[in-house]
């Protein structure tokens, strides 16, 4: 699924070493990440951002031929219009030292297309001419069920040696409160009914009698995949009787655990069995 190329792997191309880039943010650390089959280099810079070479990331969706730039601008426009407010383009400029100059596609960008493709392509609303977009978005999806992008960036660019000591108290203080908050619903029916078409259970919309499958579903696929294994150990441990883990999260943490949850909603809704 993902694999740590050798760190003087080439992964710019002349468009994007038009000049050294000193005054632009540096890239740290790079690598190779593979989704299923498809691959794109992947890069951290100096301020922690976790990202990827923007044209090799359109090839990897299928842009290729004459202004492969332009045609992922318009996809990202058009599927992550969240994160392209207020950017005039999708790669931002980044100086790949020794390279010259490459242009950077966040995270953030990625996780919020593929989300809205997958969206669009169940409700029907892609064309025929997006077929590979929406192939290149299922395998990505995919792959992130099993490992989180951030983590699979980090593994892949060998970032996840070179991180602070005091990274993981930093997150912590990112993603968990130090009280709980009000309980408020965060699994809808809708989420829950996906499951049981998945699983062949009988759906329920109440808090009790819920299929045990629910639970590990839940648990294997959302909270495990969005949390590192010693942010879900302190959220337990700040858990009073009653607590739901999601109480203990902070709005970031709630943001990203929506995310996950709608992906697994997905997939689950358009799935014949849990295998």
């Amino acid at each position: 699924m993902h694999h740590l190329e050798a760190a003087n792997t080439p992964v710019s191309s002349e468009a994007e070493a038009q000049h050294d880039g000193s005054d632009l943010p540096r890239i740290s650390h790079y690598g190779i990440v593979r989704f299923g089959s498809l691959e794109a280099p992947a890069i951290v810079l100096e301020d922690g951002r976790r990202g990827f070479l923007a044209t090799q990331f359109a090839h990897l969706l299928g842009y290729h031929g004459k202004n492969p730039s332009n045609r992922f601008d318009g996809f990202l426009a058009c599927f992550a219009p969240n994160y392209m407010s207020g950017k005039e383009k999708a790669g931002s400029p980044v100086s790949n030292p020794g390279r010259g100059r490459a242009h950077f596609i966040e995270a953030e960008a990625v996780m919020e297309a593929v989300g809205n493709v997958l969206r669009a392509a169940i409700a029907g609303k892609t064309h025929k001419q997006q077929a590979r977009q929406v192939s290149a978005c299922v395998e990505i999806n995919l792959a992130l069920g099993m490992v989180g992008l951030v983590a699979l960036i980090d593994e892949a660019t060998g970032y996840q040696y070179h991180r602070a000591p005091d990274a993981l108290q930093d997150l912590i203080s990112k993603l968990i409160r130090q009280h709980a908050s009000d309980w408020q619903r965060q699994f809808e029916p809708e989420y829950y009914a996906a499951l049981a078409k998945m699983t062949g259970t009988a759906f329920t919309s109440g808090a009790h009698g819920r299929p045990p499958i629910w639970g590990a579903i839940t648990r294997k696929w959302v909270y495990e995949v969005c949390f590192p294994n010693e942010v879900l150990e302190e959220m337990r441990g700040r858990q009073d009787v009653g607590d739901k883990l999601h109480q203990w999260l902070t709005d970031g943490g709630v943001a990203t655990l929506t995310k996950q949850k709608e992906a697994v909603r997905l997939l689950a809704v358009s799935s014949v069995n849990y295998k």
